[in-house]
Parts: structure tokens; C-alpha cells; sequence
């Protein structure tokens, strides 16, 4: 199924969006904590006594083999599924995951319907398909390409992210993935640079990754086009595996990483407009591999990081690490690294960014 356009809608029009689906959805699998804040602006979705209703618990534990059996198992059990009708997912980036392999998986493929509640899913997560859990080697290690029917995305979930105490670092946690796009496609950056706010942002980013997809949906495309979502993402994704940081803010260190083991640049063009565009965010102050093991109370190990790595599902036949860089706008390419010297480039980077943080 070629993947169908991010929409904005409020969520006072839910009601008239569901009763538009022809066949009607036959399964919910929602983020308990957003079942709990917006009960009422979903109860078209939550009162429906036809909708078999699952609340899960988001976060990279749920993205497991047991979970995922333990939830397929209680779903082909309560629900009467069919091939037609969609499964309606509403959460994060994790539930997002974990509810589109869920629907890549039952009946052999189900139609799905993405209904992100995070910045990051609203830009990234929902779109383009990938779908996936993690094993105890890595992240998204058991995936597949399953496109969503429809992406639905009302702004208005954001809100939780200014009322609730506990999440007012958050969406900055989310924001690498911002950057990223600004990168590879200047109208985002030039709006960044011209005071913009993130949330102003959510459908350049959305419908830009979508006409990517448009383009490679399963990244076999002679350019390699989805390839460039990938930046910055190999040393991120390390980072989020063995020290736990979020996808974004793990991405915003990928990039600045990954941009100073360049030929061994001190500061290459991908570095530069990283910081910029960070500083304009009012990101956190990145962090070395020294900083990053004192703030996670783990011990930086190079070894350890780059075996995390070399199971990364993005790694190549023909080198050890293909990593991307930005060299200016829609100009993205692969270098590749050795073992020896991804190490060796690692074991140089505390230097080199202490001198940025200068």
C-alpha cells in the first residue's frame, strides 16, 4: 500500500473522522497515559461498546517478542478480526512501533490508522511505515514496512506537555529529530532561523518525510533517498540502547558525533549548523562520552558502543559502519568507517567537543 498523506484535524472533528471509515475499526490499542488526560476528547473512540480496546503502557518495554505475544495472543482471542477493517493506534513513538507491527503481523496484515500524541511521533514515528519491536541486541531489530491507511494528527495532545510538570523537559528531549529535518531540508531550517516554534513545524516535517516515502517507501531507490532519514541515527541509536536517552535528544548527539568523525574535521558543515540550530531550540548542552556516562551513571566503554552498532539494522555488507553526512542542502552521502577507525574517531571526539563546548 503506497503510504496516504499526514493530515491536521482538531480533536472536536474525531467523531465525523470515524464514522467516515468504511469498514469501521475493529481494534484500539492506545497509551494508557493518554487514555487517562484526554478521556473526554476521545470518547467517540473509548465508549464505543463495538471497538475492543487494549491501554498499554508506552515505552521501549513494551516494544518486546513477549509483549508482543502476550498482546497478539489476548487480541485474535477477544476480537472477531477481519483483513479490512483497521486497527486504530494512538500513542507514541514505542506505541506507534509496537500497535503497526501488531497490524503488520495479525491476519498476515490489517489496515492501521495512525493517531501520534507525541512531537516526535507527529513528525517521525507515525510516518513512513516502519514498524518494529526490539530485541535484548538492539532497537528494531524484528520490524517490517507497513504502511499506515490514514495518519491523523491533532496538535492539541501537546498540550500535556505544558501542564504536566513532569513532562516540561520533554518535548526538547524529542527536538534532535527536528533538527535532522532541518538539515536535509532548508525551508524547515530557514523557518527555525526565523523564529518559528517547533509546533508550528509538525506538517513541514510530516509531509516532507512523506513525500520522501512517496518516493523509496522500502529504501531500495538508486539515490537512496530514505537512507538520509537516517542521519545521525547510527551513534544515536547506541546511545539510546546502552545509555537510555531519548530517541531526539540521542539523535542530536548522533548528528553532532557523527559530524566531527568526518575526515577528522574539527567542525564539519553538519556540526556547524547542528549547534546553531540546537542553540535556537535551547536544547540541553550536549554531552561527550565522558559526560554522557556520568549523567547515566555507566561507564563509557568504546568497545561496548560499537558493538551496540554493529547490530544496527541500517549496517551494510560492504563496511563495518556507513555513516551519513551533510555536506549542504540535498547534498547527503555515505562515508564508511573500519572497526579500527569508528574506534579510533570515538576515542577522539571528547577533545574535540570540549573544544565546541569552549
Amino acid at each position: 500500500m503506497m503510504p496516504s498523506p499526514p493530515q491536521a484535524f482538531t480533536l472536536e472533528q474525531l467523531p465525523k473522522l470515524l464514522k467516515s471509515l468504511d469498514p469501521p475499526p475493529q481494534a484500539l490499542i492506545i497509551d494508557e497515559e493518554v487514555q487517562r488526560i484526554y478521556g473526554s476528547q476521545l470518547a467517540a473512540l473509548l465508549h464505543n461498546p463495538e471497538l475492543p480496546m487494549w491501554a498499554v503502557a508506552a515505552g521501549e518495554q513494551l516494544k518486546t517478542l513477549p509483549s508482543y505475544a502476550a498482546y497478539a495472543e489476548r487480541i485474535t482471542t477477544a476480537a472477531n478480526l477481519h483483513r479490512r477493517g483497521p486497527l486504530v493506534v494512538v500513542g507514541g513513538g514505542t506505541v506507534m512501533d509496537f500497535g503497526g507491527f501488531l497490524a503488520a503481523t495479525l491476519l498476515r496484515g490489517i489496515p492501521w490508522i495512525a493517531i501520534p500524541t507525541t512531537y516526535l511521533a507527529m513528525i517521525d514515528a507515525a510516518i513512513g511505515g516502519k514498524v518494529g519491536l526490539n530485541t535484548p541486541a538492539g532497537k528494531n531489530l524484528v520490524g517490517a514496512f507497513h504502511n499506515p491507511e490514514k495518519i491523523w494528527i491533532f496538535k492539541e495532545f501537546l498540550a500535556s506537555y505544558h501542564r504536566a510538570s513532569q513532562l516540561k523537559n520533554q518535548l526538547k528531549d524529542e527536538l534532535g529529530e527536528l533538527i535532522k529535518y532541518a538539515l536535509l531540508h532548508p525551508p524547515i531550517a530557514e523557518k527555525l532561523q526565523a523564529g518559528y516554534e517547533p509546533e508550528d513545524l509538525i506538517m513541514d516535517c510530516a509531509l516532507f518525510k512523506h513525500r520522501i516515502i512517496q518516493k523509496d517507501p522500502r529504501e531500495n531507490h538508486p539515490s537512496a533517498l530514505r537512507t538520509h532519514l537516517n542521519l545521525g541515527h547510527t551513534w544515536a541509536h547506541s546511545i539510546e540502547t546502552l545509555y537510555g536517552l531519548p530517541h531526539g535528544r540521542a539523535v542530536y548527539h548522533g548528528l553532532l558525533w557523527e559530524g566531527l568523525m568526518q575526515e577528522g574535521e574539527r567542525e564539519s558543515e553538519q556540526t556547524r549548523l547542528t549547534l546553531q540550530l540546537g542553540r535556537i531550540l535551547e536544547l540541553p548542552c550536549f554531552l561527550t562520552p565522558t559526560t554522557l556516562a556520568r549523567y547515566t551513571h555507566l561507564p563509557w566503554d568504546v568497545d561496548a558502543f560499537l558493538a551496540t552498532a554493529l547490530k544496527d539494522k541500517k549496517r551494510t555488507p560492504e563496511a563495518d559502519f556507513a555513516l551519513l553526512r551533510y555536506l549542504a542542502p540535498h547534498r547527503i552521502e555515505t562515508f564508511s568507517l573500519s572497526y579500527q577507525q569508528a574506534r579510533s574517531g570515538l576515542l577522539s571526539l571528547e577533545s574535540k567537543l570540549e573544544q565546541l563546548k569552549g
